[in-house]
């Protein structure tokens, strides 16, 4: 039997998708002064646990989220903390061009 979201559920939590870790806090603290609670990835809930006394899902993927707001299985509320750094990324300065790029130059 499937489960499903209703609309009264959907419109207590704000959700924010793809947010920036250090945006986390001010994204719960407005979702807060709406009188909602606040949908991030996992990696910032623990920022957006500051915002006070709100609802805060750090959800580790959208299958964990739906499950969740399904009420098939339930993440735990993150307490307040650093938000946990972002992975480093490539190091760009080993990025060598490719040789077309040097034809698309010339025209």
């Amino acid at each position: 039997m499937e489960e499903r979201i209703t609309a009264r559920r959907a419109r207590q939590i704000a959700a924010v998708s793809g947010i920036i870790l250090c945006w986390a806090l001010p994204a719960a603290i407005g979702a807060n002064s709406l009188g909602k609670g606040l949908i991030c990835p996992a990696a910032s809930g623990p920022e957006a646990a500051w915002a006070g006394n709100l609802e805060v899902v750090g959800a580790p993927d959208l299958i964990a989220l739906l499950n969740h707001l399904r009420g098939t299985a339930v993440l735990a509320a993150p307490s307040p903390g650093e938000a946990d750094p972002p992975g480093l990324g490539p190091n760009l300065a080993q990025v060598t061009p490719h040789s077309r790029t040097e034809d698309c130059r010339r025209g």
